[in-house]
């Protein structure tokens, strides 16, 4: 392994928070490799002869959803900032970048990126519900935080059945109908609205009575 230094700084390395020395001595380092079969990760950081570090692994601080939820048609935006040295960059995923089907995601009609650490999901539909990962990563380590995201489904009415009668006859009129979230529903006639016998149900039915006027 192998760190340069900056001027005025020194390399520190780090294994499991716990520093293993700095300077031109390797001590630290090469104890860590003589006795242990758990390496985990070994990092180096820069450290002014101030002792102040010069660089730092990412930490994100502010991670949210703009839109509380999703609803078919519209766009959703995320938003993840984090702070580190070097500045991180970002990299969103569908799902979590630990299983095999997470999807990294690239700029397309689809997915935007209008500015780093901000992901905007075009024209939602119900495939784009699921978990979204944000990954903040610099050269020495990364962070990343997930959300879930539900798309609400605008109504849909099943196709309605034509009836025929004659006068004098009365007839239902069902309308099936399903959606997310609240849905209600309402009949109009000749432009004006009726009241329907069971309007905080599905199907929703109407007694029509067919006269002359009807």
């Amino acid at each position: 392994m192998y760190a340069s230094r900056a001027l005025g700084a020194e390399r520190v390395w780090v294994h499991r928070a716990r520093s293993l020395g700095g300077g031109r001595r390797a001590g630290g380092l090469r104890r860590l490799f003589s006795g242990s079969t758990d390496l985990g990760t070994v990092s180096v950081r820069l450290c002014s002869r101030t002792g102040s570090p010069t660089m730092s692994a990412p930490t994100i601080t502010h991670f949210a959803k703009v839109e509380e939820n999703g609803f078919e048609g519209q766009e959703l935006h995320l938003v993840c900032q984090g702070i580190g040295k070097p500045t991180p960059e970002y990299k969103w995923f569908k799902g979590s970048p630990d299983d095999k089907g997470a999807t990294p995601l690239e700029p397309t009609d689809k997915y935007e990126f209008p500015e780093p650490g901000a992901l905007t999901i075009q024209a939602l539909i119900e495939d784009d519900a699921g978990q979204y990962t944000c990954v903040a990563s610099n050269d020495i380590a990364e962070a990343r935080n997930s959300t879930e995201v539900k798309i609400f489904r605008k109504p849909k009415i099943a196709v309605m059945e034509n009836v025929t009668a004659t006068q004098g006859m009365k007839v239902e009129l069902v309308c099936k109908y399903e959606g997310d979230g609240e849905v209600t529903a309402k009949w109009i006639f000749k432009g004006e609205s009726i009241e329907a016998e069971s309007s905080d149900s599905k199907p929703v039915s109407q007694h029509v009575d067919v006269n002359d006027d009807s």
